[in-house]
């Protein structure tokens, strides 16, 4: 690729490649000799870690264990509880949703804020009404 080329992509994008000419000179190989080469010498090994030692634990004394009879009389074992049926939790819950909206929707029929009565025997709930005998 040379310097100022232009490479299309369709129509109507294109790139230029702009660079520097490369130097002749860093590119050629010269006669350099082996012996008069800078070798590094190679570095020194480091030692490994070695883990400190750490001060001796004293010793653990077993205690034998209890029998049913030796047991302290104040530490009784709690029964484990059952869990809580989620289920059922919510069951209930539904349950308390239907039982307001049923208040709420009473409320609304009966109107007692309203001086000329509630809605019995009015559409749509005079069907209803009617049936039970409320509406004349």
């Amino acid at each position: 690729m040379a310097i100022g080329e232009i490479i299309m992509f369709g129509d109507n994008v294109g790139v230029i490649f702009d660079g520097e000419a490369p130097e002749l000179a860093v590119t050629i190989v010269s006669n350099i000799e082996a012996g008069t080469t800078p070798v590094s010498a190679l570095p020194a090994p480091v030692d490994s870690y070695a883990p400190s030692v750490s001060p001796p634990q004293p010793e653990m004394t077993q205690v034998p264990p209890q029998t049913q009879g030796e047991a302290e009389p104040g530490l009784e074992e709690a029964p484990a509880k059952k869990p809580v049926n989620t289920w059922l939790l919510a069951g209930c819950g539904c349950l308390v949703v239907i039982l307001l909206l049923l208040i709420a929707l009473f409320i609304f029929i009966d109107q007692p804020w309203n001086p000329g009565g509630g809605l019995y025997c009015k559409t749509p709930f005079d069907i209803l009404f009617r049936a039970l005998g409320y509406c004349p």
